[in-house]
C-alpha cells in the first residue's frame, strides 16, 4: 500500500505525566440519613490481608461513616428522618496529617483527602515529598505493631467463635485492608506499615454481636502509639414487617429480605426476612437506608431486587433497645408491550426481555418478555428506567443487545411499554472504498447509545447491512476482528454519529497510516522474545487501544482510525534492557489526523539499590515485594523482594510511588497488601 509520508514527528519525551414507610414506635430516633447510590456489600474476610478496592470510606472518628450528599426521605408522613443535606463528617480532617505545606479537604461523600503542595503527592491522609533520584535508591520497609482493644459498653466482647467479628485496618492511602484478628480470640494485633488507619468491624457469625459487615468504628494511628482503644455502643433494634400495613408473617411464597445500608461506606446489616413477621438485630449506631430485596413472589411482595425504602437513624442516645416497624409500600403495575403502536410478534424467534431499573440504587429486575404481549407485577412505588434486551436476531424486533426505552413512573404512567423501532441499511466502506470481502481482513460495526445500549450492525466483510434497531441517535463504533491489510487495528474506535431517521446510512471507516522506528534509550531494542515490550496508542475518552508493535520489531507501519491518543509503553517480558514498567505514558497527546511517521523512543534509566527491613530480619518464609506505581496513574511494576539483597532494574524516568505488598506475611514483615512507602522522581 503506497502512502505519501508527512514530516516525521519525534517522540522522545516522557511526560509526567423510591418510596416506603417506616413507623418509629420508640424514642431515640434521630434525623434521617442522606442517601445515594448503592452497591453490593462485602462479606467478612478471614485471611491475612485483603487487597485494594475499598472506596468512599468515611474519614471520621466516630463509630460509623458519613453519608452521601444526595437527600432521600421516606414517602410517608410517618417516616422517620428528613433530608439533612449532609456534606460529610466535619471532623473527618482531624485524622489527616497533610503536613505543613498541604491541607485537608472533606469531599461530599464524607471522605477526607489531602491537597498537597508542588513536589508532593497525596497518599490518602498524608502528603509525601517526592525525592529526586539519580539511579541509586535504597528502600526502607519500616513496620510497627498495631493493636486494637475492643469493649462494648465497657465490657469485653464474647470469647465465642460463633459470636464474633473480624477486625481490620483500612488504609485510606490505598484502600487496602489488613486483618488484625477476630473478636473471639481477643488478639487484635498485626505488624503494619506506619500510617493512619480506619478500624473496620466485619461481622462473621452470631446474633449477640453487631451484624454490620463494613462499619468504621474508629481510627488507629500507627505513626504514633499504634494502639486504639474503642468502646462500642451496639443497639438492639426490633420491629414488625408488613406489606402495605398488612402483617407479612406467614407469607412463605411472597417474601423478601430487609437490610440496613450505610451508603457512604457500603456497610450492610441484614435485619431478616419478611415471612417471619418480625426481626431483631444488633447494629452499631449510625445513619442508614432501609433496603428491600425481593426473594419470592410478585402478587404481594415486590419484585424489586434492591429498593430503597427510606432513611433510618439509629442513635446510641436512644438506648440499647429501640423499636422500628418496617412497612414495605407496594403498587401493582401492568400493561401491554407495543411495537410501533401494535402488538409485538408472539414467537420466541422475535422476542425481547423488558426490565425495570431503579436509577438511585442500580436495582434491575425483569418484567417479562415481549412475546407474551403483556405483564403484571408488584413493585415498590417509584420512577424506573425501562430497559430493552433483544433476545433474537429476527427481522421484526430491534436487535439491540441493550437499550433504554424511557422512564416509568408508577404514580402517573399507565404501564404500557412502547417500543419504537427503525429499519436502517447501508454499505460499509473503508476510506471511501468498499470493505474487503475477506474474513482475514474484517471488523465489526456497532451502534452505541448514550444510555449504554449496544446494537451490532454486522461485519465489514459482509459489505453492507440492514437491521431493525431501537429508534434514536447513536455513536458508530468500529471494532477490529481480524484486521489485515486494509482495515485499521483499533480495538474500539468511535467513527461517527448516526440517527435512525436518516434512512439509508452508509458507514465509512477512515484510516491513516502511522509508521516509525522504535528505539530503547535512543539505541536499538533487544531482538529477543525474552526482553520485549509493546508500543500502543490509547484513546482516553473511549478506552480504544491500537497496538503498533513489539519493541523487538524495531519499527511499525499500522493503519489507525484518526483521533487523539496517548502513546503508551508496556513491558511484555523484562529481560534486563527494556524498562520494567507495566504501563508508561510516553506522550500524553498524539494527534493523528493524516498519514504520518512517529518515531518512538522509550527512555530508560538504571535504578539500583537495596531493600532494608527496618523492623528486623524476616522469620522463616516471610516475604514481601516492593513496587513502583506511576503517580499519574497506571499499573504497578515489580522492583524487588525483601528476600533479595539488592535490585537493579531499567525503569522509565518519571515520578513514582514506592509501594510494599506482603507475599508471605508473618511476625516481622508488615502484613499490608499494597501500602505506599515513599515518592521518588527518577531522572533520565
Amino acid at each position: 500500500m503506497a502512502r505519501s509520508m508527512a514530516p516525521r514527528i519525534l517522540a522522545l519525551a516522557l511526560l509526567a505525566a423510591s418510596t416506603g414507610c417506616l413507623d418509629d414506635t420508640a424514642s431515640g430516633s434521630g434525623d434521617g440519613v442522606t442517601g445515594g447510590g448503592a452497591s453490593t456489600g462485602e462479606s467478612a474476610d478471614e485471611g491475612g490481608s485483603t487487597g485494594a478496592g475499598e472506596s468512599d470510606t468515611d474519614g471520621g472518628g466516630g463509630t460509623t461513616s458519613g453519608a452521601d450528599e444526595t437527600g432521600l426521605t421516606a414517602g410517608s408522613d410517618t417516616a422517620t428522618g428528613a433530608d439533612t443535606g449532609d456534606m460529610g463528617d466535619p471532623n473527618a480532617c482531624a485524622f489527616a496529617d497533610c503536613g505543613a505545606r498541604g491541607s485537608c479537604m472533606v469531599r461530599n461523600d464524607g471522605t477526607a483527602v489531602c491537597s498537597c503542595a508542588s513536589g508532593q503527592v497525596a497518599a490518602g491522609l498524608t502528603c509525601l515529598d517526592c525525592t529526586p533520584v539519580a539511579g541509586q535508591y535504597d528502600v526502607e520497609v519500616a513496620s510497627v505493631d498495631a493493636r486494637v482493644i475492643l469493649t462494648a459498653g465497657g465490657e469485653p466482647l464474647p470469647a465465642v467463635q460463633l459470636e464474633s467479628a473480624s477486625i481490620e485496618l483500612l488504609n485510606p492511602a490505598s484502600g487496602e485492608r489488613v486483618v488484625l484478628g477476630t473478636t473471639d480470640t481477643g488478639n487484635l494485633t498485626a505488624r503494619v506499615i506506619p500510617a493512619r488507619y480506619h478500624v473496620l468491624w466485619r461481622w462473621r457469625a452470631g446474633q449477640s454481636v453487631a451484624g454490620n459487615t463494613h462499619a468504621i468504628i474508629g481510627n488507629l494511628d500507627a505513626t504514633g502509639t499504634g494502639v486504639a482503644e474503642i468502646d462500642l455502643s451496639p443497639v438492639t433494634i426490633s420491629g414488625r414487617f408488613s406489606f402495605d400495613h398488612v402483617d407479612a408473617q406467614g407469607l412463605q411464597t411472597e417474601y423478601g429480605r430487609v437490610w440496613l445500608r450505610n451508603v457512604g461506606s457500603g456497610d450492610e446489616v441484614l435485619l431478616g426476612e419478611t415471612r417471619y413477621g418480625d426481626y431483631s438485630a444488633v447494629v452499631l449506631p449510625g445513619n442508614y437506608e432501609i433496603h428491600y430485596e425481593g426473594v419470592a413472589g410478585q402478587d404481594i411482595a415486590p419484585a424489586n431486587r434492591r429498593a430503597s425504602l427510606g432513611p433510618l437513624s439509629i442513635s446510641a442516645d436512644g438506648g440499647d433497645a429501640q423499636v422500628f416497624d418496617i412497612d414495605v409500600a407496594t403498587v401493582a403495575i401492568d400493561g401491554s408491550y407495543q411495537l410501533d403502536g401494535g402488538a409485538p410478534p408472539a414467537v420466541d424467534v422475535e422476542n425481547a426481555r423488558i426490565s425495570l431499573r431503579d436509577p438511585a440504587t442500580g436495582d434491575e429486575f425483569v418484567l417479562g418478555e415481549t412475546r407474551f404481549g403483556s405483564y403484571g407485577v408488584r413493585v415498590v412505588p417509584g420512577q424506573y428506567e425501562i430497559i430493552y434486551e433483544g433476545l433474537s436476531q429476527g427481522t421484526a424486533m430491534p436487535i439491540n443487545l441493550r437499550g433504554a426505552l424511557g422512564m416509568l413512573d408508577t404514580a402517573r404512567d399507565s404501564g404500557d411499554i412502547a417500543i419504537a423501532s427503525a429499519t436502517i441499511s447501508g454499505a460499509f466502506s473503508v476510506d471511501g472504498v468498499p470493505t474487503p470481502a475477506d474474513a482475514n481482513d474484517d471488523g465489526v460495526v456497532q451502534l452505541r447509545s448514550a444510555d449504554g445500549g449496544v446494537a451490532v450492525l454486522g461485519n465489514t466483510a459482509q459489505g453492507s447491512y440492514e437491521r431493525v434497531v431501537l429508534a434514536g441517535s447513536y455513536e458508530v463504533h468500529y471494532v477490529q476482528d481480524t484486521a489485515g491489510e486494509l482495515l485499521p487495528v483499533n480495538a474500539d474506535a468511535a467513527i461517527g454519529k448516526l440517527d435512525t431517521g436518516d434512512g439509508v446510512i452508509d458507514i465509512d471507516i477512515p484510516t491513516v497510516l502511522v509508521d516509525g522506528v522504535i528505539t530503547i534509550g535512543a539505541g536499538a531494542p533487544p531482538d529477543s522474545d525474552y526482553d520485549d515490550g509493546w508500543i500502543y496508542l490509547r484513546d482516553t475518552e473511549t478506552g480504544d487501544s491500537v497496538l503498533l508493535a513489539n519493541t523487538r520489531s524495531g519499527g511499525f507501519a499500522t493503519l489507525v482510525v484518526p483521533g487523539t491518543y496517548q502513546l503508551i509503553y508496556a513491558v511484555e517480558t523484562a529481560g534486563g534492557q527494556v524498562p520494567i514498567n507495566t504501563e508508561g505514558v510516553l506522550l500524553d497527546t498524539v494527534q493523528i489526523d493524516g498519514d504520518q511517521a512517529l518515531d518512538v523512543d522509550v527512555p530508560v534509566s538504571a535504578l539500583a539499590g537495596a531493600i532494608a527491613n527496618v523492623g528486623g530480619e524476616p522469620v522463616g518464609a516471610e516475604r514481601g515485594s516492593v513496587y513502583l506505581a506511576p503517580v499519574q496513574g497506571g499499573a504497578r511494576s515489580l522492583l524487588g523482594s525483601t528476600a533479595d539483597a539488592a535490585f537493579a532494574k531499567p525503569v522509565m524516568p518519571g515520578r513514582y510511588l514506592v509501594r510494599y505488598g506482603a507475599d508471605v506475611p508473618g511476625a516481622v514483615l508488615p502484613r499490608n497488601p499494597d501500602a505506599p512507602l515513599a515518592c521518588i522522581e527518577l531522572g533520565g
